[in-house]
């Protein structure tokens, strides 16, 4: 069989952190949760090794906490936790904006490629968190890359600025905004881009990232029920 033919199979290891990412995500196991490792190695259906790897690497990139003699367990979510993150999350969206600019790099190709992700945001329900957070992550990183800044785009993958917004969401059981304000939102950005009104894109980028920080502030100051999130 000719070898550019074989599809190469993702690891153990990489299919264990694929999925107990998604269940992370989608509230399977809930923030405090413990991560048992031969529970989820018998859920998967693999040895516990490749399960270690993954908890290990998910606790790397901050989605649990590692406590010595105790055990690894999912990130628990405070409010001020998230207010911090989304505050990260606008300095960082802001500043690539400039950089997107100054730096010349919104080229044709650019463009093509941020219009092709916001095509992403049709057709996503009002409680289709996993879906609406893989659209935005998609979208936004691709900013943050053109910045061209490695160790700022480091610094917001590891963050998990869009990732903590959906899972606030989730745990007040909110609905998502509409498909249509959100596609018609982010088309506008790219247009702000290509035109080069760093002005206007930056007012409408910050625009869009002080929702759900104001959206947070209205379920604290109304009471309510907030999941496994903590004041």
């Amino acid at each position: 069989m000719p070898t550019d033919t074989v599809k190469k199979s993702p690891s153990l290891a990489e299919y264990a952190y694929g999925e107990i990412k998604q269940l992370i995500q989608n509230g399977t196991y809930l923030p405090g949760s413990k991560l048992v490792t031969q529970d989820i190695a018998n859920r998967l259906g693999i040895s516990r090794t490749p399960v270690v790897a993954a908890v290990n690497r998910l606790a790397a990139e901050g989605y649990a906490d590692s406590i010595p003699q105790q055990g690894t367990f999912v990130k628990k979510l405070s409010v001020k936790m998230i207010r911090d993150i989304l505050e990260l999350r606008l300095m960082i969206e802001l500043y690539s904006v400039d950089a997107v600019i100054r730096n010349m790099v919104f080229d044709t190709e650019a463009v093509q490629e941020l219009r092709s992700a916001v095509e992403g945001y049709r057709n996503i329900g009002p409680r289709d968190y996993n879906k609406a957070m893989e659209v935005e992550c998609n979208f936004h990183h691709i900013i943050i890359r053109l910045a061209e800044n490695a160790e700022i785009l480091r610094v917001y993958r590891t963050s998990r600025c869009i990732e903590t917004t959906y899972q606030m969401y989730r745990m007040a059981n909110m609905e998502l905004a509409t498909v249509q304000n959100a596609y018609q939102e982010h088309e506008k950005i790219v247009e702000l881009l290509e035109a080069g009104n760093q002005d206007a894109v930056k007012t409408l980028l910050e625009k869009h990232i002080r929702l759900p920080l104001n959206m947070l502030d209205w379920l604290v100051s109304t009471g309510r029920p907030l999941g496994n999130l903590s004041l």
